[in-house]
């Protein structure tokens, strides 16, 4: 998996788990460092692209979750 696609993948995968709405439903840290390694990313890997997603603003790192910008939550996906 290349880093763009990891990216991409994080960022879908985040924005769904956001639409659900209610914070203890929401991706954690860990969980998508797991959810990584099933498809084949290391943990380092996981966690850069998390923290460049965090810095771009595409997602919000608040404690153990990670999560769309409520502005995005609503509108991100088909």
């Amino acid at each position: 998996m290349t880093e763009d696609e990891l990216d991409r993948f994080l960022v879908v995968y985040i924005g769904q788990r956001s639409r659900l709405a209610s914070r203890h439903l929401m991706a954690t840290l860990d969980e998508l460092v797991e959810l990584g390694r099933r498809h084949g990313a290391t943990e380092t890997a996981v966690r850069t692209s998390i923290e460049v997603l965090c810095v771009r603003g595409t997602v919000v790192c608040e404690g153990p979750y990670v999560f769309t910008p409520p502005d995005t939550a609503q509108s991100s996906g088909p």
